[in-house]
């Protein structure tokens, strides 16, 4: 599962002022820096991933954005925890994450012509973004079909 989150950081002026911590399941979100969720910066409430940042909190963006858990069936729990002042959090949506990369639009396991010249083209742009890997298994998925 991923999440987005309805957040508002309005001085992106001001280093430090847009992260919280977050816990899952009773682990705690106060000062647990493998868990801190670093925010966009913006000047009204927008919506965004929740992203990780990396092992040991060091900010890795890419590794880890969105997040995604890998949550069993029944009750969880997410904690939040404002890490700065005037970092606000409005709104959470737990989404289930796509099976595959190319798969983003309903995320529904099934990759559509569209879904798949639009990964081609982002291949063709930025191979370092897709990968040949992905994209010979995107063919795959389609060919496959629903």
């Amino acid at each position: 599962y991923r999440m987005e989150a309805r957040i508002l950081t309005p001085l992106p002026d001001m280093a430090g002022a847009d992260s919280f911590y977050l816990g899952l399941d009773g682990e705690p979100a106060q000062g647990n820096d493998n868990y801190t969720y670093d925010t966009l910066q913006t000047a009204s409430f927008a919506w965004d991933n929740v992203s990780m940042r990396g092992p040991n909190g060091n900010i890795t963006w890419s590794q880890y954005d969105p997040m995604v858990w890998d949550l069993t069936a029944g009750l969880h729990t997410f904690t939040f925890y404002g890490r700065e002042a005037n970092t606000w959090l409005d709104q959470i949506i737990l989404r289930k994450a796509c099976a595959h990369k190319s798969d983003n639009n309903p995320c529904n396991g099934c990759i559509s012509n569209t879904e798949l010249f639009t990964f081609i083209d982002r291949w063709k742009m930025d191979n370092q973004d897709v990968t040949i890997r992905e994209l010979i298994e995107a063919i795959g998925l389609w060919k496959r079909g629903c």
